[in-house]
């Protein structure tokens, strides 16, 4: 019985990373497993990295969104809109997956 391969439960079928390189022909069969099942942990998380970043965008337009209309509603004459609160937060990246915030 042939063994399923990578991506068989449902995750998304790629070409393991450094396939073509010249030092995979010295990996034995319990590196290569390990190589793929990396390869699979890192694409995940890239995968979890470009949703977080998109939600943070949709979060970022819709604040946007909610100054430029209340602007308007204040141009108008109709709301009085004070200032929103302004935080300062510094970003430091960590490593490529995890980033700190922390209030300045």
């Amino acid at each position: 019985m042939k063994r399923p391969g990578i991506g068989h439960n449902g995750g998304p079928k790629s070409e393991p990373s450094g396939l073509r390189a010249a030092w995979l022909r010295f990996a034995d069969q319990v590196e290569l497993r390990r190589l793929a099942k990396l390869h699979m942990r890192i694409e995940r998380r890239e995968l979890t990295m470009k949703d977080s970043v998109g939600e943070r965008q949709k979060i970022m337009n819709r604040y946007i969104k909610r100054i430029r209309r209340a602007h308007r509603e204040s141009s108008r004459g109709s709301i009085v809109v004070s200032e929103p609160p302004v935080h300062k937060f510094a970003i430091r990246t960590l490593s490529a997956v995890s980033i700190e915030i922390y209030a300045l």
